[in-house]
């Protein structure tokens, strides 16, 4: 299934024929948050994300996830569909993707209560692993809509995601963000570092 919207190019494979996963790849002009928002439409829309890179070159970027079904779910073609247009519809400004994630998946009551939180969230800002990018490593408990609130806090936070690395174990997350601020610098200064740690772990406790 692929589709040039003139805005964006959006192609849907099936891996084989006897596989239940599907790689969505996306072709389009940067813009600000374009990961975060490309994690929320296929988020809504209860795919199950568990890898993810994204890539850009001067004003063009491509991004490609493989996705499954939830747990419970069926891959549906009409759900790839929906998450177009909703792109085309967030993209547009018609569209708030984030109030409409945290309305439609909030954070579980139990992981704000503290019964289930013994891990707290951990958040670790590395910049020896690679030399053009910062490495942020986020821990924290596995829930719908997780890896999105990441992205866009990222994106709030005035950084772009170049490569993303996403691992389950269990009910936890250990999700890698290769991220440049918008100046193409990584994330150096200790203000940074704490600036970001905190927006992120905001956004998994709202």
């Amino acid at each position: 299934m692929s589709k040039n919207t003139g805005r964006f190019l959006w192609e849907v494979k099936q891996q084989t024929s006897f596989s239940n996963i599907k790689t969505v790849k996306v072709s389009i002009r940067y813009c600000p948050g374009i990961f975060s928002k490309l994690v929320g439409v296929l988020t809504l829309n209860n795919f199950d994300i568990f890898n993810a890179i994204s890539y850009r070159q001067d004003d063009k970027t491509s991004h490609i996830f493989n996705v499954r079904a939830i747990p419970g779910q069926v891959l549906d073609d009409k759900g790839f569909v929906r998450a177009e247009n909703q792109l085309e519809a967030v993209l547009s400004g018609k569209l708030d993707l984030s109030l409409l994630v945290h309305t439609k998946m909030p954070v579980p009551r139990i992981f704000n209560s503290g019964e289930l939180l013994q891990t707290p969230h951990e958040v670790i800002v590395r910049n020896e692993i690679d030399l053009t990018f910062s490495t942020i490593e986020v821990h924290t408990y596995d829930f719908p809509g997780v890896l999105f609130r990441i992205s866009d806090a990222l994106f709030r936070s005035g950084f772009y995601v170049w490569t993303a690395k996403i691992s389950t174990k269990g009910n936890r997350v250990y999700d890698v963000f290769y991220v440049k601020d918008f100046k193409d610098q990584q994330i150096k200064s200790p203000e940074q570092v704490a600036a970001v740690k905190t927006a992120i772990k905001k956004a998994l406790s709202i």
